[in-house]
């Protein structure tokens, strides 16, 4: 004879192997549930806002060769600039503007420093920080650098008079990849 399903439900859930088989699917739809709303959540939610000055450049083509920026004091932080990039990485000496600017273009966070303003101390603490983004920074001298360390990403500046490590780990974590070609490399 064949039970309404009404009746094998009950029939099943009244049995302890029946209890556990409908409580054990209970708990991943709800596991599932929790995950789907926790992934929903991270898709949906705005972005930090950007750290730094905001700089705008009127236009940000590739060029090959001439002036980049209108501040030689201040790491340029967008506009004109090469046709290739220059990896993340740690630079002993200072690198072409313009293929760092093309590289902030692709995500990455260049910090810079005035080898003459800052101490060994201080070159030891951006290294570190570089090193914990490795694919996400570049770190060189840069002479012409009106300020001991300027950091930039695509269109954001990030200037000290003194290093603020906490300062600087945010303006990097916030603000790589956040480009027109995030995340190329």
């Amino acid at each position: 004879m064949v039970q309404p399903i009404s009746t094998r439900w009950h029939s099943a859930l009244g049995s302890p192997r029946g209890f556990a088989a409908v409580s054990g699917l209970t708990l991943a739809v709800a596991l599932l549930a929790i995950l789907l709303a926790g992934y929903a959540f991270r898709v949906v939610r705005a972005p930090d806002p950007l750290l730094g000055e905001t700089v705008h450049y009127p236009s940000s083509t590739h060029v090959s060769a001439g002036a980049l920026g209108p501040n030689p004091g201040l790491t340029p932080a967008g506009g004109h600039h090469y046709g290739g990039t220059i990896k993340p990485g740690i630079y002993p000496s200072p690198v072409s503007d313009g293929h760092a600017i093309h590289s902030l273009e692709h995500g990455i966070v260049w910090i810079t420093y005035h080898p003459d303003q800052i101490s060994d101390a201080e070159l030891d603490t951006l290294e570190a920080i570089a090193a914990h983004f490795p694919v996400d920074t570049i770190l060189a001298p840069r002479l012409e650098n009106s300020f001991p360390v300027i950091t930039v990403s695509w269109e954001q500046r990030l200037t000290m008079e003194h290093l603020d490590e906490q300062a600087l780990r945010d303006f990097v974590s916030t603000n790589r990849n956040r480009s027109p070609e995030p995340g190329v490399r």
